[in-house]
């Protein structure tokens, strides 16, 4: 919960993603913000109904997501 409480104060959010065989990392800088999984899923699942006491298939999933608005990427 540390991280989502630095976030609600300051979302701005850099993220490196490398890839050690080719020797390539891609940097991603952007804007964060924490979804509750109704929300989320009402967010990119418009057209399907979601109910809230209908659980993952597992039983478990999580219970916030962190979606990142890109405002810059670049590789290095």
């Amino acid at each position: 919960m540390s991280s989502l409480g630095n976030n609600s104060e300051n979302p701005h959010v850099a993220l490196l993603f490398v890839d050690f065989a080719d020797r390539i990392g891609l940097h991603v800088n952007g804007r964060a913000r924490s979804l509750r999984m109704m929300n989320f899923l009402g967010l990119h699942l418009p057209s399907e109904p979601v109910r809230e006491d209908m659980p993952p298939a597992t039983g478990r999933g999580p219970e916030r997501w962190v979606v990142v608005s890109v405002l810059e990427a670049y590789i290095h």
